[in-house]
């Protein structure tokens, strides 16, 4: 574990105390509510630089094979062979796979015309644009259908999940979910969560910072980074972590306690995991009830719109929604 937030294996008998639940709880609505999406961001703006750059070498090094063999490639593998054995017409391609590289997926059309492609991998993941060359290196680039939906679908699973995590800590002290806005909203919390995210203090945040964080997955905050890693795919297709940019604390925009302690957030999670859109209406509207209340300074009018939205959660288990959802927005409703 890089920073350690969370008592050691050994330590962990004593417990966790409320500080450690409020600062994991901080970590983990910072970065699904601002961090991810930003280095997500510049993730896909330096996979397809790769992608250009690796295209428009191959479309050189194809010259090069058309004036040794007279033709030119008409596979990746036909043109891996001709470098292996011509590497000096090749040095383009040196960190080149032949194959999946940085996020995408490379091939060779040869029918009226030649022409090497790149599509991401996942798209909207590892990348959103697709990329032709010619053989003269005129290089024409389009939106990778799919792309849109691959990332809401990924940063959907990835905020449920976030969701559940943050529920179980909040249910592991009491006093929690009252503490627990106030704290996230704090004016220090994302200079503060940025600081321990930014390991060699260089003033950016990578990807393999935020994994390398917290790499014990007996530890929620390890749990969650794993799944946020599997989700986002980081390594798929020949990727290197290692070499995608961080970002700056300047890029960070939003409130980090909006996705989670508002009820419009609420809102938006309860749409997310409830499979009716009649009842999500119907729920969403309760909390609307609750935030015109609390807008108007009737505490007591909130709360009974809240144990509404609280009531009909719990009619909807095992229905619309499943039991540790269900649970999840119970417990996300009490920090209202």
């Amino acid at each position: 574990m890089a920073n350690s937030i969370f008592p050691t294996n050994s330590d962990r008998q004593r417990g966790f105390t409320l500080i450690e639940l409020l600062v994991v709880i901080a970590i983990i609505s910072v970065l699904v509510g601002q961090l991810l999406p930003a280095v997500q961001k510049v993730r896909e703006t330096a996979n397809v630089n790769v992608a250009e750059n690796n295209l428009l070498a191959l479309a050189e090094t194809a010259r090069a094979f058309r004036r040794a063999n007279g033709t030119l490639p008409g596979t990746l593998a036909e043109l891996a062979a001709f470098c292996a054995t011509h590497p000096e017409l090749c040095s383009g391609l040196s960190n080149f796979q032949f194959g999946p590289t940085q996020g995408y997926l490379f091939f060779i059309v040869k029918d009226t015309s030649w022409k090497a492609g790149a599509d991401p991998a996942f798209p909207g993941i590892t990348g959103a644009v697709s990329l032709l060359v010619d053989e003269t290196g005129n290089l024409a680039t389009s939106s990778t259908p799919g792309s849109d939906q691959g990332r809401t679908r990924m940063f959907d699973n990835i905020r449920a999940e976030a969701a559940d995590t943050v529920a179980d800590l909040l249910n592991l002290d009491s006093s929690a979910p009252s503490q627990v806005r106030d704290f996230v909203e704090s004016a220090t919390t994302v200079p503060d969560v940025f600081a321990r995210l930014d390991a060699n203090g260089d003033g950016l945040v990578t990807f393999e910072e935020i994994l390398q964080f917290d790499t014990d997955r007996s530890s929620p905050l390890g749990r969650f980074l794993t799944i946020v890693g599997t989700e986002m795919k980081l390594g798929a297709a020949n990727e290197n972590v290692s070499a995608l940019p961080g970002v700056a604390l300047s890029s960070l925009q939003g409130d980090p306690g909006a996705l989670f302690f508002s009820f419009d957030g609420l809102c938006s999670l309860t749409k997310l995991l409830v499979s009716q859109d009649g009842i999500a209406v119907s729920l969403c509207a309760k909390l609307d009830a609750a935030k015109a209340a609390a807008s108007a300074g009737d505490l007591g009018a909130k709360q009974g719109a809240l144990q509404a939205y609280e009531n009909e959660i719990s009619a909807q288990a095992g229905k619309t929604l499943t039991f540790r959802h269900a649970a999840t927005l119970t417990t996300l409703a009490k920090t209202l």
